[in-house]
C-alpha cells in the first residue's frame, strides 16, 4: 500500500488524492509517506490539490506542518489562487492568525488577488477592522482585484471610515475596476449615500465600464429609481455598450419592462451588437418569446451576422430547437454559397481583364 501511495503521487491527476489521503491519515503514517506532502507541494501540478487538502483539514495535521505547507504553497505563483480559494471556502477552519497573514501573503499575488478581495467581502465581519482595512487599501492598487474590492466596499459601507469608503471614487476611476464599482453601486444604491450613487452615471460615459453598467443596471432594474434605469436606454445608444446591453437585457429578459426589452430590436440594427444580440438569444432560446427569437432570421440574413449566428448555433446547438437550427443553417449555407459564386466571378472578371 505505501510503495502505490508513492507511485500514485508521481501522477498528476492522482496527486491531489494522495494529499488528501496523507492529511487525513497524518498521525498514522510514517515519516516518510507523511513527508511526500512535502515533495507534492513542491509540483505545480499538484500544489493547488495539496492547498485545498491541508485548510480544509487543517485540525488534522501539527500546527507547525500545516503551516510551514501553507506558507510554502502561497509563495508559488502555481498554488497562491488555490490557496486564496480555499480559504474563501474553509474560512472558519483556519486559525485566525495563521488565515490573516496568508491573506497578506496572498494579497502581493496578481493570481490570487481577487479572491483575497472576495474572502473579505464574504467574510467582512469575521476579519480584524485594521487587518481587513490595510488589506482592501492594498488590494485596490491591483487591477484583478479592484472589481471585488469595490464589492467589499460597497456590501459593508456604513461599517467603514471615511478614508477606506473613499476608495470606491478612486476605484471609479481605473478601467479595470469600473464595472467592478458599477455593479457595487447598482446592488446597494439604497444603501449608499447620493454622493456615492452618482459615480454610476459618471461611468457610464466610459467606454470601459459601459458594459458593467448596463449589466449592473439590468440585474437591478426593478430596485433602482428612474434616473439610473433610463442609462440602459443612453447607453444602447454607444457602439462600445451595445454588446453589453444586449447580453444584460437578453440574461434579465423577465425582469424588464417592454420597453426596454424592445431595445433588443434597436440593437439588432447596430453592427457593434449584432454578435451580442445573436449570441444573447441563442444561449437563452428557451426563456424568449418568439418574436425576439424570430429575430435570430433577420439576422442571419445578414452579411455582418452570419458567422456569429453561426458561432452561435454551433457553441449552443443543444439549446435550440432542431427544426431552427435547420432552418438558420440552411439560410447560412445559402449565402455562403453565394458569397462563394461572387467570390468565383469576381476572379472570373480579373481573369478576362
Amino acid at each position: 500500500m505505501r510503495n502505490l501511495l508513492f507511485e500514485l503521487a508521481e501522477k498528476d491527476s492522482a496527486a491531489g488524492g494522495v494529499a488528501l489521503a496523507i492529511v487525513d491519515n497524518f498521525d498514522k503514517l510514517p515519516e516518510d509517506v507523511r513527508n511526500l506532502l512535502f515533495k507534492l507541494a513542491e509540483k505545480d501540478s499538484a500544489a493547488g490539490g495539496v492547498a485545498w487538502a491541508i485548510i480544509d483539514n487543517f485540525d488534522k495535521l501539527p500546527e507547525d506542518v500545516g503551516n510551514k505547507l501553507l506558507f510554502k504553497l502561497a509563495e508559488k505563483d502555481s498554488a497562491a489562487e488555490d490557496v486564496a480559494r480555499a480559504i474563501v471556502y474553509n474560512f472558519d477552519k483556519l486559525p485566525e492568525d495563521v488565515r490573516n497573514k496568508l491573506l497578506f501573503e496572498l494579497a502581493k499575488k496578481d493570481s490570487a488577488a481577487e479572491d483575497v478581495a472576495r474572502a473579505i467581502a464574504e467574510n467582512f465581519d469575521k476579519l480584524p477592522e485594521d487587518a481587513r482595512n490595510k488589506l482592501l487599501f492594498k488590494l485596490a492598487e491591483k487591477d484583478s482585484a479592484a472589481g471585488g474590492v469595490a464589492l467589499a466596499i460597497a456590501y459593508n459601507f456604513d461599517k467603514l471610515p471615511e478614508d477606506v469608503r473613499n476608495l470606491l471614487f478612486k476605484l471609479a476611476e481605473k478601467d479595470s475596476a469600473a464595472g467592478g464599482v458599477a455593479r457595487a453601486v447598482a446592488e446597494n444604491f439604497e444603501e449608499l449615500p447620493e454622493d456615492v450613487r452618482n459615480p454610476i452615471f459618471e461611468l457610464a460615459e466610459k467606454d470601459s465600464a459601459a458594459g458593467g453598467v448596463a449589466r449592473a443596471v439590468a440585474e437591478n432594474f426593478e430596485e433602482l429609481p428612474e434616473d439610473v434605469r433610463n442609462l440602459l436606454f443612453k447607453l444602447a445608444e454607444k457602439d462600445s455598450a451595445a454588446g453589453g446591453v444586449a447580453r444584460a437585457i437578453v440574461n434579465n429578459f423577465e425582469k424588464l419592462p417592454e420597453d426596454v426589452r424592445n431595445l433588443l430590436f434597436k440593437l439588432a440594427e447596430k453592427d457593434s451588437a449584432i454578435k451580442y444580440v445573436a449570441r444573447a438569444i441563442v444561449y437563452n432560446f428557451d426563456k424568449l418569446p418568439e418574436d425576439v427569437r424570430n429575430l435570430l432570421f433577420e439576422l442571419v440574413k445578414k452579411d455582418s451576422a452570419a458567422g456569429d449566428v453561426a458561432w452561435a448555433i454551433v457553441n449552443n446547438f443543444e439549446k435550440l430547437p432542431e427544426d431552427v437550427r435547420n432552418k438558420l443553417l440552411q439560410v447560412i449555407l445559402k449565402n455562403f454559397l453565394r458569397m462563394l459564386e461572387i467570390y468565383f466571378l469576381r476572379i472570373k472578371f480579373r481573369k478576362g481583364l
